[in-house]
């Protein structure tokens, strides 16, 4: 039996668009007997309240009866993934079509309810498991969770199942693949049959789908692997094994993460150029760096606002970086609009205070929304978790933009990605230069030069100390007594805890980021905004 894992980049919602990928798919898998796709494949995931919206499941029923009359004229098996309404309520399933009839169905029964996932609220649980006979063998269907919660194994174990298909859609976080082979490779153990795992690739609003779909033997070991970060069409024949896909480093794999995050979110909403503020510090370096590798240079523009405040070293240095990618780069100064507002407006503040400071960062996010207006790019925001966690932003001002890739990096992260950038060109950049990132960015003591001589270290904790610090409280969730017996000194603790709660309301606020660890503020960490706690 030959299996086609068919690891395709569906757009939410367009399901005429997502039909003629699957058709296109079926039509090159013409050698396999099976073909399989991913969870949802059929309008993308997650699709959220659109299941509640009666048209959008009318169209997927068209879509999935166009299907099924299209496998008419095909010898495979198609195994796809849709919703299904029926009785009254609708269903996150699999289909197994061929010659014109669905041949099973499997809808989804472990329904994940915490992080990113909200399924319990617009899905059904199904309640038996799907196995149909294929070519005189057991074929079992289970849609994602199902393989991981250990109901749906329990019940399939014992049944002679000779295969299991498995539609995914498993976006990435921190050293996700890894932990997915290893706990698919218990189920195959218990169940004592082989898994096909298709997994979705691309970018879904501030989640990334890595893909790196994989078949695993009945004791675990794995027989073939498809690329990670990139559509691929894997056919494997039962029983064998192929050459394995190579794998990335950690920080190779984030920063493919990010590249396609932006990549999709970009071309998936209408646009095909950004805009983004160069102040000549390192994260602005690394966010336009990353848009040049995703989109190529030519569709980035770096503008530079420069304030008495301003150093020479970050204009040269914002000049140097764009210099390296290829990109444009306009300057214009916000000096005489700063006057403007200080001396008729404000004449009673404080010089450099921190509300004229926050006016410089307002000006500057006005000045790039009317390019993003006017040119209809996609302004980019540039800063990073460890800022947004403790408000170190201007909410209205750097926080202006429509997409924040750095939303879920820490700024030590954002070092680190810098410097594997500098010695390293990524797979499918469109940027094939090294050293792209001025080596100064890097070795200066970041700055948001909005006074004279302030350093971000004049007012928070080293970035190495801030970054454990804020992980203990956000990724592992820990009190600040427990963040303290880490080592950590106890008046610090208790302002970054403070800072953190008291700036939920600006996060709130912020334009959506990528998702690359298991506490993003998206949608995995929902605190309130009034909270006394």
């Amino acid at each position: 039996m030959k299996i086609a894992l068919a690891q395709v980049n569906p757009i939410l919602g367009d399901i005429k668009g997502n039909l003629r990928l699957i058709k296109q798919a079926c039509e090159q898998a013409a050698q396999a007997d099976v073909v399989v796709f991913s969870e949802l494949v059929l309008c993308g995931y997650p699709i959220e309240d659109l299941a509640l919206n009666e048209g959008f499941i009318e169209q997927c029923n068209i879509a999935i009866a166009d299907l099924v009359n299209f496998s008419k004229e095909l010898k495979q098996v198609i195994v796809v993934g849709a919703p299904l309404k029926e009785n009254g309520a609708t269903y996150n399933a699999a289909l197994a079509i061929s010659a014109g009839q669905v041949l099973a169905k499997a809808c989804k029964q472990e329904l994940p309810n915490y992080g990113v996932f909200d399924e319990k609220r617009v899905f059904r649980p199904g309640n038996e498991t799907c196995i149909f006979s294929l070519s005189g063998k057991n074929v079992a269907v289970v849609v994602c969770e199902d393989l991981w919660e250990s109901a749906v194994p329990r019940a399939l174990k014992g049944k002679q199942v000779d295969l299991v298909l498995s539609l995914n859609a498993s976006p990435y976080e921190y050293r996700k693949h890894a932990a997915r082979v290893k706990e698919v490779k218990q189920t195959a153990i218990l169940i004592d049959a082989p898994i096909i795992y298709v997994n979705m690739v691309g970018g879904q609003d501030s989640l990334v789908f890595d893909g790196g779909s994989f078949v695993l033997s009945q004791t675990g070991e794995l027989l073939a692997q498809a690329k990670l970060w990139e559509p691929d069409f894997l056919v494997y024949e039962l029983g064998t094994k192929s050459d394995e896909a190579i794998d990335h480093t950690d920080i190779e794999q984030i920063y493919q993460a990010l590249l396609l995050g932006i990549r999709d979110y970009v071309r998936k909403n209408g646009f095909s150029k950004v805009c983004l503020g160069l102040s000549g510090g390192i994260d602005s370096a690394l966010v336009a760096t990353l848009a040049a590798d995703a989109l190529g240079a030519e569709n980035v523009h770096g503008v530079r606002l420069p304030s008495r405040y301003s150093s020479n070293h970050s204009l040269t240095d914002a000049e140097a970086l764009s210099e390296n990618l290829g990109c444009k780069l306009d300057t214009i100064s916000i000096e005489e609009v700063f006057k403007s507002v200080i001396t008729h407006s404000l004449s009673g503040f404080k010089n450099e205070s921190i509300t004229e400071q926050n006016i410089q960062a307002r000006i500057r996010g006005m000045v790039l929304m009317a390019f993003s207006n006017d040119l209809n790019e996609l302004l980019l925001t540039t800063g990073n978790k460890s800022e947004y966690a403790v408000g170190y932003a201007t909410i209205y001002g750097d926080m202006c933009g429509g997409f924040a890739p750095l939303k879920d990096v820490y700024k030590t992260r954002v070092y680190e990605l810098s410097r594997w950038r500098n010695d390293n060109i990524p797979h499918g950049s469109h940027l094939n230069k090294l050293g792209v990132i001025p080596v100064n960015s890097i070795n200066k003591p970041p700055s948001a030069e909005l006074a004279q001589g302030d350093f971000d270290q004049d007012v928070l904790p080293a970035y190495q100390v801030l970054d454990a610090m804020l992980f203990s409280l956000i990724e592992e969730d820990k009190s600040i007594e427990e963040t303290v017996r880490q080592g950590f000194i106890e008046d610090e603790v208790k302002e970054m805890a403070k800072r953190l709660k008291a700036y939920e309301y600006k996060r709130r606020q912020s334009a959506p980021g990528i998702k690359i660890s298991s506490r993003s503020f998206d949608k995995e960490r929902r605190y309130p905004i009034t909270n006394k706690f």
